[in-house]
């Protein structure tokens, strides 16, 4: 697993903010409301993972798109 930093920093306007660096993220800023539906579209993410097959001949590869 690759370590992500985080900055907790603020918004010109004085409002929370964290930037995000490493893994997949490049210097993205999230407020706490785009962290947390990004957490719940990672977590839909992980639940359709999780019930797709991995194995058998009929097994193909998904693909699916959230919002955040």
């Amino acid at each position: 697993m690759k370590a992500i930093k985080v900055v907790l920093t603020r918004t010109y306007r004085n409002e929370p903010l964290a930037t995000l660096d490493g893994g997949p993220f490049c210097s993205v800023d999230l407020t706490p409301m785009q962290l947390r539906s990004l957490a719940a579209a990672m977590e839909a993410i992980a639940v359709a993972a999780e019930k797709r097959p991995c194995t058998g001949r009929d097994w193909t590869r998904g693909s699916m798109e959230v919002q955040i």
